[in-house]
């Protein structure tokens, strides 16, 4: 039987924000209370802007230069060095480190993670990207984000197959045999937060849990929160259950 993950909406995402200003704010003394803001998370728009792009590129480490510059397509390169200039950017602000000096590695299921010069882990962080958004949260312990845009799926019931449940699948194709396009996005932005968090991904069995949009109030267990509030896109995110 399938582990139940409670899913609760999440009332209050936070205001996205620019990438230009998400570095202005930055440099201000006060930037991310994490003392007061645990898990503090924020969403970022990607553009083409090439001063965002260059402002981005100038925070990644010489590692994911490299990287960088071994994608074939733009688009995929794009929200490469967006998404990890941004993390770079703010995991140095909350640690009051260069980011030259954050070690980052890898857990045996490649799960990112940082570490200081003395080898100390004192925050967690995930991070999650589509074609138009950078979604990033950090935390006193491990966490999952997941942001998904809601796209047309050739074969959505073949894939529903592999990653959902019975009753996952029952509530995707409940009222239209080819599937509720932001339903399926809702239950595998949930499912991916989870995993991530649990520090798996899609390497453990997706099918291994369930996600229960409709807990009972006296419901115990793993929680996801879930929101729709950017238009036609699905969000996630979870701490690893303790």
């Amino acid at each position: 039987m399938p582990l139940r993950i409670q899913c609760f909406p999440w009332d209050k995402i936070p205001t996205p924000m620019k990438i230009e200003e998400l570095f202005a704010e930055a440099e201000q003394p006060d930037f991310i209370d994490i003392s007061a803001n645990i898990p503090w998370t924020c969403f970022v728009p990607i553009n083409s802007a090439e001063s965002n792009y260059s402002l981005c590129y100038s925070q990644l480490t010489p590692n994911e230069k490299h990287r960088a510059e071994r994608f074939t397509h733009q688009g995929a390169k794009q929200q490469f060095v967006m998404a990890h200039g941004i993390l770079n950017h703010v995991l140095s602000k909350h640690l009051k480190i260069e980011v030259a000096r954050i070690n980052f590695k890898e857990t045996e299921h490649h799960k990112p993670f940082a570490t200081l010069p003395d080898g100390s882990r004192p925050l967690e962080f995930n991070i999650s990207h589509c074609s138009e958004w950078v979604a990033l949260i950090v935390a006193d312990q491990p966490v999952g984000i997941d942001i998904e845009g809601h796209r047309p799926m050739d074969d959505m019931r073949g894939v529903a197959e592999i990653v959902f449940t019975e009753k996952e699948r029952d509530a995707i194709f409940s009222s239209d045999s080819t599937g509720d396009t932001e339903l399926f996005f809702r239950h595998w932005s949930c499912k991916e937060a989870y995993l991530k968090a649990e520090g798996t991904g899609f390497m453990k069995e997706p099918k291994s849990i369930e996600m229960d949009f409709d807990p009972s109030s006296d419901s115990e267990g793993p929680i996801v929160w879930w929101s729709d509030a950017i238009p036609g896109h699905s969000l996630a995110w979870s701490e690893r259950p303790s």
